[in-house]
């Protein structure tokens, strides 16, 4: 057991049961045996001698590698606690850039054991985020997790006063035709296809945000060397709901077309730009803007 313990044991961010736990009852049993050999080939004393120098290196290690897994987690401890010491019906936002340590060892500090009816309700602090958030738990208290005297603390989270606005890199959309490339003269990536050689289909979709009821404008950055190559829309709930769309003209040049739309219900919303597999099209950026 020992052999096996010092074996794995690279440090306190691996001393979760993925190592230990799934062999234990055949690490016990096949040691057991051992220790059965030793006694029958051997007197009891030498057996006993060997396990008491095995137990004191246990409990050495275990002191030992105690003390440096309580002082790993000491920073997430203090986190812990508080977040219990939020009042009742909270809702507790957490900086992953001002708490690292909250976040070491995974995102398991923002799991929430009741879903949306935990006590207090814990997430990612995100200002793209922060005022569908408050609005959706309008019930509760938000707070924000800062620190006080190098330990962290709970205050109240800053009113959302700004209108909700986000910038949509292309790159990380998905798409179904055409290809990925670069804007050289903004070195930004885009998206573009050409009906020579692409078939009809999204050739952006799929960036998913959360967005609540309100009033937007949909800006999609674009070039179509043919009027109804392109067809906008914005989309809900993954395409299930579709609260705008656009056909879109010929533009040579790089030009923002605003799509407005509402939202009449808290939801994931997607940005969309469909080909008709006709002439050459490209998108460059998409931008989401609140109206006040």
């Amino acid at each position: 057991v020992l052999g096996y313990t010092y074996f794995w044991y690279v440090g306190p961010r691996d001393a979760g049961p993925s190592y230990y736990f799934e062999l234990l009852p055949f690490i016990a049993v096949s040691g057991a045996l051992g220790v059965q050999r030793i006694i029958r080939r051997f007197s009891v004393w030498p057996a006993m001698a060997v396990m008491m120098v095995a137990l004191v290196f246990g409990v050495r290690l275990s002191i030992e590698k105690g003390q440096e897994l309580q002082a790993f987690n000491e920073p997430r401890r203090a986190v812990m606690d508080a977040i219990a010491a939020a009042p009742p019906n909270s809702l507790v936002f957490i900086n992953p850039v001002e708490h690292p340590e909250a976040f070491a060892v995974g995102n398991d500090m923002i799991f929430n054991p009741r879903g949306l009816d935990s006590d207090p309700v814990v997430a990612f602090w995100m200002p793209t985020a922060h005022r569908s958030m408050v609005r959706y738990f309008a019930d509760r208290t938000p707070l924000l997790l800062t620190t006080r005297d190098g330990r962290p603390h709970l205050v109240d989270a800053p009113e959302p006063t700004e209108p909700l606005t986000m910038e949509l890199p292309i790159g990380p959309m998905g798409m179904q035709t055409g290809g990925r490339d670069v804007e050289p003269e903004r070195n930004i990536r885009i998206h573009v296809a050409d009906g020579a050689h692409h078939r009809p289909g999204y050739i952006i979709f799929g960036r998913y945000y959360f967005i609540h009821p309100a009033d937007y404008t949909m800006t999609f950055e674009l070039r179509s060397s043919e009027p109804g190559a392109l067809k906008l829309d914005v989309a809900g709930d993954f395409g299930r709901i579709v609260m705008a769309e656009q056909a879109v003209g010929q533009y040579d040049e790089w030009t923002a077309i605003e799509v407005p739309f509402t939202a009449e219900q808290f939801l994931l919303a997607e940005a969309r730009v469909w080909f008709e597999g006709q002439g050459q099209v490209a998108v460059a950026g998409v931008r989401l803007q609140e109206l006040e």
